[in-house]
């Protein structure tokens, strides 16, 4: 299934994300420099819920500061098998957590594998938050900075059992499309 809307987390505000041509538009944000989260997040809801056939299926756009990114040379000609066994002996002793308690994704490019890993708390975590504010969590992605990655982050959902899809490309916030005119 492919999400036509994300719920971008940072630790600056969470922004509600629409796919459209070319990209993804902002349809409403909340800071989190606030003492009415609760209330200013039932405000985003209602007001994407009143504009919006659909908003509640989102893909959850995790903060980069929460993932690990690496480079790895030399083992682009291996197995998928053989390169994720490489990518759990590096990732051991780099996060503050055991490598069984991460999810990560990789892809190859330029002759090395790009990997992205976060803890399955912090998925947890994403997860419960939507949740407690009426989205439902399709999986969760990440934008990765230019050359940490090739095409979307894509870490499934918390249970592992998540119906996204991968995009081919990651999101790329673009200007909102102009309101129709009313005649």
């Amino acid at each position: 299934m492919k999400a036509n809307f994300a719920l971008s987390l940072s630790f600056d505000c969470i922004t509600l994300l629409e796919r459209v041509d070319g990209g993804w538009c902002e349809r409403g944000s909340v800071s989190l420099d606030t003492d009415q989260l609760e209330q200013d997040m039932a405000k985003l809801w209602e007001k994407s819920e009143r504009d919006i056939d659909d908003v509640s299926n989102v893909k959850i756009v995790l903060p980069n500061e929460q993932i690990k990114y690496l480079a790895l040379p030399g083992v682009t000609d291996q197995s998928d098998d053989a390169i994720e066994a490489f990518i759990r002996q590096e990732l051991e002793g780099t996060t503050p957590y055991p490598v069984a308690d991460l999810r990560f994704d990789w892809c190859v490019n330029n002759h090395k594998v790009y990997v992205a890993a976060v803890a399955l708390e912090t998925l947890e975590e994403a997860e419960s938050f939507a949740i407690a504010y009426r989205f439902t969590p399709l999986g969760h992605v990440a934008i990765a900075p230019d050359g940490a990655f090739d095409g979307e982050v894509h870490f499934g959902s918390f249970r592992g059992l998540s119906p996204l899809d991968r995009d081919d490309e990651q999101i790329i916030i673009v200007p909102a499309p102009p309101e129709p005119v009313a005649e």
